[in-house]
């Protein structure tokens, strides 16, 4: 099927070559005679002033507004057309108490001052606190996470992961470099004493931390550093660091536009840092706020960079040197899809199972006592696989699987913990074969003694 041909008598077609540049043309000398400072991006036009004097704000603002109007006239445009959608005005201030600041209109209509605006995804509060933008973000990755534990049971783990990173995460990720809020590490004499000070990002590392267990399989209560391991994925803080450094590297390096450069302190009068090392002058910083923001908490981060890191010459190498440093290396599990059966070595893994010490390492109130119920030992992981006598047939058939590896990689002999070690993990010296053989065998070995399912 095809359309009728029709006479366009605004805009330019969608899709098109010159579009974008047709509308850059005609929209050029839109900021012409503008008063205060003004952003374009795409169809979008942001006006905005820095007040030292509301009264002289208000008065540019309205001149701009009014210089704006008329433009759109002479050209046969109308800025919001839609009445249910005025133009927005929102005022940004850490003042206890708020000086009046006069009305500004446009169009003939008082502009609408409001208490939150959207601008490019990212909503905007008057105090540039992004509550309530993190919270929107939480809300809606939440409902991923729910779609996710919904169809965890007939997905292999390596979908289920590709749909966090994909359609979830993202969610998290938006906009992350701008509102991170660094964590406070205080040297004692003892130890480091690490304080995670902002809730709201409390907040976000626990949405990522409900995703790791409905992505695995893991129990509330495992331990994050574990399971984000086990998965290879950064902490939510890490990947805000990472795409800070990264934004700030752009910066450096000439591939932003030139305003963004301009914050940075400046040596000797003409150089951003030391010539030879890349040490960039630091902020000087009154308050916490102030020093956890991009430019100072980036500064500083960039300082403590190795030269060899500061100096790469591209973006991609830079990521990849930093994200060597964050990211851990994913434990494989073999291109093994037994949905339940990598569930249970998972839990194995992570130390937190049916198994009773595990339980009771977690204070499980079904679980007053670790011992097994053969009565020998306490329920280990170690006792579990190698030891207990209620599982003898089944641990016979598994060891009849294994064996023959073992003792074609002189492995025959490994003391207990390093035999669940490579029971659970695998060995890197062996084939793919000989992994999934032993990680098959473990994963049936555990259906067949029906342990993992009396919870």
């Amino acid at each position: 099927m095809e359309s009728n041909w029709g006479e366009i008598k605004a805009g330019v077609p969608q899709g098109s070559v010159l579009g974008p540049l047709l509308f850059l043309i005609y929209v050029n000398d839109l900021e012409r005679g503008i008063k205060s400072s003004v952003k374009f991006f795409a169809d979008d036009t942001s006006l905005f002033s820095i007040v030292h004097d509301p009264l002289i704000s208000a008065e540019e603002l309205n001149h701009d507004l009014d210089l704006i109007n008329k433009w759109a006239y002479q050209w046969k445009m109308s800025f919001n057309p839609d009445p249910t959608k005025p133009a927005e005005e929102i005022l940004f201030s850490q003042k206890q108490k708020s000086p009046f600041h006069p009305p500004i209109y446009f169009n003939g209509i008082e502009v609408k001052r409001v208490n939150d605006h959207k601008h490019l995804g990212l909503t905007l509060d008057p105090r540039l606190s992004f509550a309530k933008h993190i919270s929107e973000k939480i809300s809606t990755a939440r409902k991923g996470i729910g779609m996710i534990k919904h169809l965890a049971p007939y997905l292999p783990l390596k979908s289920r992961d590709q749909v966090f990173k994909m359609h979830v995460r993202p969610h998290l990720d938006y906009c992350d470099f701008i509102y991170h809020i660094p964590v406070k590490t205080r040297e004692t004499n003892d130890f480091d004493y690490t304080r995670t000070i902002n809730y709201q990002m409390m907040t976000l590392e626990s949405t990522q931390y409900q995703a790791a267990l409905a992505v695995s399989g893991a129990w509330k209560g495992t331990n994050r550093q574990k399971i984000y391991e086990e998965l290879g994925w950064e902490s939510l803080e890490q990947r805000r660091i990472f795409r800070r450094l990264t934004q700030f590297y752009k910066i450096m390096n000439g591939l932003t536009p030139e305003y963004l450069r301009n914050p940075i302190p400046k040596l000797h009068g003409h150089l951003f840092g030391d010539r030879y090392t890349n040490i960039l002058k630091t902020f000087f910083c009154r308050t916490d706020r102030f020093q956890n923001s991009f430019f100072p908490d980036s500064v500083h981060m960039w300082n403590e960079l190795g030269p060899e890191l500061r100096g790469v010459d591209s973006v991609s190498v830079f990521k990849q040197r930093l994200l060597k440093l964050y990211r851990p290396l994913k434990k494989s599990l073999f291109d093994i899809y037994d949905t339940f059966g990598i569930k249970y070595i998972f839990q194995l893994r992570v130390g937190l199972s049916p198994l009773k010490s595990h339980k009771k390492s977690h204070n499980f109130q079904d679980t007053p006592d670790a011992t097994c119920c053969c009565t020998l030992n306490v329920e280990t992981s170690q006792h579990y696989l190698l030891h207990c006598p209620i599982y003898t047939e089944q641990r016979r058939e598994l060891f009849q699987k294994i064996n023959p590896i073992l003792m074609e990689n002189n492995m025959r002999f490994l003391d207990d913990t390093h035999l669940v070690r490579l029971l659970l993990y695998g060995h890197d010296k062996f084939t793919l074969l000989s992994n999934q053989t032993i990680l098959k065998a473990i994963i049936n070995f555990i259906h067949k003694t029906s342990r993992f399912s009396i919870v």
